[in-house]
């Protein structure tokens, strides 16, 4: 069985797309709504998605905690792949992670540079190079938030981060017991306009992600 994860915080405008498109590829479409106030949990849920729902926002880490203990709870033996919301990621290129064939899998997007500012390709790549070096494993793209992991990788996945250091959080985890991570080429929409609900991956996201990989030291 394939569980689709998807975070969602106030995506009222692609989230019924996202659900529409990715039903196609999985066997169930499990949406958190992460404290959204623009309805994005109901229209989820129209379009046939098992919704959960946070009263607050906590994260994106711990939308992925109340996935997992979801998944770990009722649907013990399923693959996870995760993707985002936002129109970001395609579900449309979910088979090509099916075909590699690995426990671990990260949908890399850093070969779609067009629509990425200099700091965020500067500070993912930092990103990426220090989780490579934690982790003692080669990430090319440390937060792309794509990724599938096998049933044998959800039961061992944990992190303690809430908010975007779980992205490299889980996966030094996960190298550091053994998993191999490889790599999958994804299309990526990049400068998606902001929304009420997140700009996502500034800056100011890129410095909080080196921070907390520093701490993990």
């Amino acid at each position: 069985m394939l569980i689709a994860f998807i975070p969602c915080f106030n995506e009222h405008k692609t989230i019924a797309d996202i659900v529409d498109r990715t039903k196609s590829f999985v066997d169930k479409v499990l949406v958190i709504d992460d404290g959204s106030w623009d309805g994005s949990g109901r229209i989820a849920k129209d379009h046939g998605a098992t919704v959960l729902t946070h009263l607050l926002n906590i994260g994106c880490g711990g939308a992925f905690k109340t996935a997992l203990l979801y998944v770990k709870e009722k649907y013990p033996d399923a693959d996870l792949i995760s993707l985002d919301s936002d129109g970001q990621h395609f579900p449309e290129d979910i088979p090509l992670f099916l075909d590699l064939r690995a426990d671990v899998i990260v949908g890399a997007r850093l070969d779609v540079m067009e629509g990425l500012s200099f700091y965020k390709k500067y500070l993912n790549k930092v990103a990426s190079k220090m989780t490579s070096l934690l982790a003692g494993n080669e990430i090319s793209d440390s937060e792309s938030g794509f990724r599938y992991y096998s049933s044998r990788a959800v039961k061992e996945l944990e992190f303690d981060n809430f908010g975007y250091g779980w992205a490299s959080e889980s996966i030094i985890n996960l190298s550091k017991k053994g998993f191999e991570i490889k790599h999958v080429p994804i299309q990526t929409v990049w400068g998606i306009p902001s929304r009420e609900g997140q700009s996502r991956r500034g800056l100011k996201y890129g410095i909080k992600t080196l921070l907390k990989l520093l701490d993990v030291v």
